[in-house]
């Protein structure tokens, strides 16, 4: 499989909530795109087209979007969720060395305070003590701190709260703005796959979205179909089983006659077709159970077998 640097395509990067040390890299419009191999890299900010226009394929408009804009722990924080790519930053490029001085400082002082003399440990003098502190504080945070959180708050994202989060950037982004037909937001950072259409469902979900759409007093026409590619990792529950498998490595393919999910097998090295219908029957099945001629026209379509024995169980799996 060719790497991203290969591909002759257009590669366009949308920031997001790990990305704000990338900045810096916002190019110029005198000098608009970055070299990476075959075609040019342009980083965009926040949404893309960041124009407010909308892209154009085929009989369908996009807008894409990172998604923590949907996330109440970033737009509750505001400004003070740039720290944490930060703290990532230095704790990757501080070795394991900085804690373990640290902890010898901690012994050091103590040994400082139990001698009488005059020799001291200089690992063990408070201005060291503290500036090991600080130094290996982002290497703390980054190995147990978000471990601890969702142990504490449970699963991080919600599909009700960011579908309601959603509807709030929504009327912000839209304004007075005309919105053109056939719209598909499409975001990431979640961890679940969820896709509901702008055609009217008797779908639960679907109804939430148009309940809140009301609530803030939106336009329902336009509204736009949600699309919502999830995360490529694992997340931490204190319900068993201790680490929560969901969805991962997911993406969308979009040409001039729509679009579809697709999934990527890592043990077989190729990718399976994810159904829309599939996503919405899964997630409006109570317990997300799908059923078994379901998961046995997976199986025909070449879904791995691990995934099918997952989504026949439960949704928290």
């Amino acid at each position: 499989m060719p790497t991203l640097a290969e591909i002759e395509a257009e590669k366009i990067y949308v920031l997001g909530n790990h990305d704000n040390i990338l900045d810096k890299a916002l190019l110029s419009q005198e000098k608009e795109y970055y070299p990476l191999g075959k075609s040019n890299l342009k980083i965009v900010e926040d949404v893309y087209p960041s124009d407010k226009k909308f892209l154009p394929i085929g009989n369908q408009n996009y807008l894409f979007v990172h998604g923590h804009q949907f996330d109440k722990h970033f737009t509750n924080t505001g400004k003070l969720s740039n720290i944490l790519p930060w703290l990532r930053k230095v704790s990757n490029a501080l070795t394991n060395y900085v804690p373990l001085l640290f902890g010898i400082s901690i012994v050091s002082a103590i040994i400082n305070k139990l001698i009488s003399n005059d020799k001291i440990l200089v690992l063990g003098k408070p201005e060291i003590v503290v500036l090991l502190f600080f130094l290996t504080f982002p290497k703390l945070y980054m190995t147990f701190g978000r471990r601890f959180w969702s142990w504490f708050s449970g699963v991080k994202y919600k599909n009700h709260e960011t579908i309601d989060n959603f509807t709030k950037w929504w009327k912000l982004f839209i304004g007075n703005n005309k919105v053109p037909e056939n719209l598909n937001v499409v975001y990431g950072h979640t961890h679940f796959l969820n896709y509901i259409p702008k055609k009217k469902t008797d779908a639960k979900m679907y109804q939430f979205y148009m309940d809140k759409l009301r609530d803030r007093k939106i336009p329902v026409e336009t509204r736009p179909a949600i699309v919502n590619i999830s995360a490529w990792m694992k997340d931490l529950t204190k319900k068993e089983p201790k680490y929560k498998n969901v969805m991962v490595a997911s993406f969308l393919y979009i040409d001039d006659k729509g679009f579809e999910f697709f999934g990527w097998d890592w043990y077989e090295k190729r990718i399976f077709h994810i159904p829309k219908e599939v996503i919405i029957i899964r997630r409006e099945t109570k317990k997300g159970v799908i059923p078994d001629d379901m998961a046995k026209k997976l199986a025909e379509i070449g879904w791995p077998k691990k995934l099918i024995e997952k989504w026949k169980k439960s949704a928290e799996l």
